[in-house]
Formats: structure tokens, sequence, C-alpha cells
């Protein structure tokens, strides 16, 4: 009975495959071919039909076996994918692990994103200035030996950190670890990358008390990203980190060694000099107060608020492809599961709404019914 429904036409796959058909993902075929050794390889099952199939695959949330087993039932979806003879389960399943593997998933997406990039621009719409990063659970198999059981969530999981453009909803990077990783490890790196990728430098970031190391709250300031993070209720206030104490630790500094006294300079190069002297913490200290100080603001309130998108991401991607949980078990697949995952909802979502004229609510899946 159960293999007979999942035979049985559905007007949500079907119209699936349609939206997958008018989609352009032409731009990706450079870099697909670049996984082939020979030519004759891509030919044979057009390398844009396959990515298309796969992508069809995450949203009906199928493994490999259902899903042709799925599309032989059904051809007509399968035409629409591009195929006139379907490959086995056996090589969709090499293609996507093997081929295309991990690295390859965070190449695709990366240039995803930066193809939504210069579509947006004409539009005057500029990605990656207000930045928002987070973690989310991604639940493993019980004999995963990557994973980690984390008390918090009671899951054997690992984590997905992601970063997000907070004021248009659009995933920009991400990254995988282990389900006890600390996130704050997480937050510059994926930043630097992203605006490599974007030629575009932040202005904002907002994060959860998880990102607000001292050395996360100085990084991100000396970069000219300020770091909007609800301080937790054990944060403190420290005195020894305002500006008359970071003035006073620039004077033991200068000493003798003909640095410009304090009062010649100005205080933000003060901050530099004790920054890049390797007083890192108490750098960040002084941010981290200036966070104390306005976290009652309604300029504060309405900046963190924002880190609502990221959460609102997460269910998402969670609810409509299944990104939430691992159906196999290592950091290998962590590394597919995730590339996968969030290049078929920028495609199905995000791609498709620009290249058919639509720039709001690119977070939002509803045009997609499985």
């Amino acid at each position: 009975m159960a293999e007979t429904e999942k035979k049985k036409p559905s007007i949500g796959s079907y119209m699936l495959a349609t939206l997958l058909h008018i989609l352009d993902l032409e731009f990706l075929r450079e870099h697909l071919k670049k996984f082939y050794a020979e030519e004759w390889r891509w030919k044979k099952f057009d390398c844009i039909s396959v990515l298309k199939l796969d992508i069809f695959r995450i949203f009906r949330q199928d493994n490999f076996t259902g899903v042709i087993r799925y599309l032989t039932a059904n051809p007509k979806e399968a035409t629409l994918l591009g195929f006139s003879e379907l490959p086995s389960e056996k090589t969709v399943w090499h293609w996507e692990k093997v081929r295309v593997g991990g690295q390859g998933w965070k190449r695709l997406f990366l240039v995803c994103v930066r193809k939504i990039r210069f579509l947006l621009v004409p539009l005057g719409i500029i990605l990656g200035k207000h930045l928002g990063q987070d973690s989310t659970p991604i639940a493993s198999t019980r004999e995963d030996p990557d994973a980690k059981f984390n008390p918090h969530y009671k899951l054997k999981m690992h984590k997905s950190h992601l970063l997000l453009d907070v004021e248009h909803n659009l995933p920009l990077n991400y990254e995988g670890s282990d389900g006890l990783a600390y996130d704050g490890n997480y937050l510059l790196p994926l930043i630097e990358e992203s605006e490599k990728n974007l030629e575009t430098i932040g202005e904002d970031c907002v994060a959860d008390g998880n990102y607000g190391s001292f050395e996360n709250h100085a990084n991100m300031n000396m970069r000219g990203i300020p770091l909007f993070i609800n301080p937790a209720v054990s944060d403190v206030y420290h005195p020894e980190a305002d500006e008359n104490g970071l003035r006073l630790e620039y004077q033991k500094f200068r000493g003798e060694d003909g640095w410009l006294p304090p009062d010649f300079i100005s205080f933000r190069q003060i901050i530099e000099f004790l920054y890049l002297h390797g007083k890192v913490e108490l750098v960040g200290m002084f941010f981290r107060n200036l966070i104390m100080d306005i976290k009652d603001t309604i300029e504060f309130l309405t900046k963190y608020h924002r880190r609502s998108v990221n959460e609102g991401f997460h269910g998402v991607v969670k609810d409509n492809t299944g990104f939430g949980k691992m159906r196999v078990s290592g950091s290998r697949n962590l590394e597919v599961h995730l590339g996968v995952h969030l290049l078929a909802f920028l495609a199905v979502g995000p791609l498709f709404k620009i290249q058919n004229g639509v720039v709001s609510e690119l977070m939002g899946l509803g045009h997609v019914i499985v």
C-alpha cells in the first residue's frame, strides 16, 4: 500500500517539476562540469537535469530509491526535469555524495548567492550589509561517530552555523560542526568568506549571547561591523574598560617609546593601538560595555529584533526540506546534507522569485506545495 501511494501522481510534485523546468540554472553549468573528469559523463545525464532531480528529491523529502521510483511511475515529471531516460538511484547517490561532495555543494551555494546578488543590484538592492548569525541543531543517527549529544536539545546532533542577510531574509553562508561546538568560533570566518564572495562590507551583525565573547566584540567592531548581542544576565559592566581605562592603558604602553600623548590622538586611534598590541580582551570589554549602556533603548531593541529572521529561516527550511534531520552518519555527509538542502532552498525560493520579477518575501516558499 505504501509503495502504491508513493507511485501515485502528486499535484504538488507536478507543480514542483514544472517550477524546476522553468527555473534557469544554466549559470551553474560551467561549475558543475568541473566535477566530471570526462566530458561524456555529464552528457549522458545532463548535469543541470541531475541537479534539478536532486532539488526535486529534497523538496519531496524522499530518498534516492523513492524519487527514482516516483519519476519512473510519472514520466511527465521526469520529462519536465529534462530526462528521456532516468539515471539509477546509485548514479544520483554517487553524483550528490561523491562527484559533487561537501566542498562542491558549498561552492555551488556561494555561486548561487553571488548570482542572486548580481540580479538584485540593478534593482537597488545590496546584499550583505545587515547580517545575522545563529546555529541550529541537525539531528543525526544514534550510530553517528561524529555527532555529539547536546543536553540542551537532548539530541545526538550536529550544528549548522548560518549567516543570513537579515534585511532581505537570505542565507549568505554556512558551516557545519559537531553538536557541542562553540558558536562564536564561526562568526568571523563565515562573515569574511561572505564578504569576499559578495564584494560587500557588512555594516552590523545581530546574534545571540553565544557569540558575545570579548574577542568577537573586539574583532567585529575593529572591522567596522558593530555586534548587537543581548547581554546575558551574568554579564557585568567592566569599569576598567571605559574610555578613561583605555586611555590609562595606552599611557602604560606609551612609556618612553615616543608614542604621542593620548590627548594628541583620537580615541579611535587609542583603541586601534591597544587592539594591535594584544589588548583584544580589554577592547572587547569596552565594546560590550557600550551594548550594556544601550541595551534598553529602542535603537538597540529594533536592531536586535532582526535576530528573529534567523529563527524564522530555520523553521522554513526545516519544514519544507527536512533540513533538520540527517538520514545518514558522519561529518562528510553533514557537509553534503547542509549544502544540497540550502542550495535547493536558494534555487526554488529566492532565485526563482527574482527570475520571475518578485523581490519581496524572498524567504517564503508559499509557491511550493509538495
